[in-house]
């Protein structure tokens, strides 16, 4: 069992007038990976904005930003 000093915990934290909306779908994935992909390893990609999305790695989610794009991926 876990110590006292291995436990961790994820959140998100949003900035700006749709703040909620971004920081939520993050929690959904933090969920997401806790429950189905702790055994995986999740990694954010940033890619120029206006990267199609043929090129991104797949995942559940591609977050589109002014000059990026970024894709977290899950891989096993």
């Amino acid at each position: 069992m876990a110590g006292e000093a291995d436990l961790y915990e994820f959140g998100a934290h949003g900035h700006g007038p749709d703040a909620d909306r971004p920081a939520g779908r993050l929690v959904e994935q933090i969920q997401v990976w806790d429950h189905a992909h702790r055994a995986d390893r999740a990694s954010y990609r940033v890619f120029p904005a206006g990267t199609p999305d043929k090129d991104l790695p797949a995942g559940p989610l591609v977050r589109d930003k002014r000059h990026s794009r970024i894709a977290i991926p899950w891989t096993a």
